[in-house]
């Protein structure tokens, strides 16, 4: 499945969330899958199909765009969800890092962009920084943010 691997420092050491599925798998530092999570939006597996040259792809109107980032904060889970009604900010859905449940969403607001345009995330000790796809940066400081 489309999606991105995340370090982390503390219990687990690796998480993979797809970016087409509404899954999180929990890797220890062995690389052993532990656990998973399944996200909010509950996105189905995607259905990809071939074409009469063996090429695979994902099948039209079959297949919707779930995450674009995740980091581990505290004893919280961060997931930038594109499923979302808001299409002028970004929403965060955090979960419960120990019982893998989902607690509350918040929107983070920058230049009416969305969750769709995010490109990389980077967590630092005190603040992410967010590169959207057309390279642009912005840097968010945790300040309101209660572990």
């Amino acid at each position: 499945y489309a999606g991105a691997f995340v370090a982390d420092k503390g219990r687990y050491k690796h998480a993979y969330f797809c970016n087409k599925y509404s899954m999180i798998w929990l890797f220890d530092q062995q690389g052993d899958s532990t656990s998973s999570l399944r996200t909010l939006d509950k996105t189905p597996v995607p259905e990809v199909i071939s074409d009469n040259r063996g090429i695979n792809f994902y099948k039209r109107g079959a297949t919707w765009n779930t995450n674009t980032g995740l980091l581990f904060r505290g004893k919280e889970i961060l997931v930038f969800s594109t499923r979302s009604a808001f299409k002028d900010c970004m929403i965060v859905d955090v979960y419960d890092r120990d019982a893998l449940s989902y607690k509350n969403s918040y929107k983070l607001r920058y230049e009416n962009r969305s969750s769709s345009d995010i490109y990389r995330i980077y967590p630092e000790e005190d603040r992410m920084t967010i590169v959207f796809n057309n390279y642009r940066l912005a840097s968010f400081v945790y300040s309101r943010y209660n572990e």
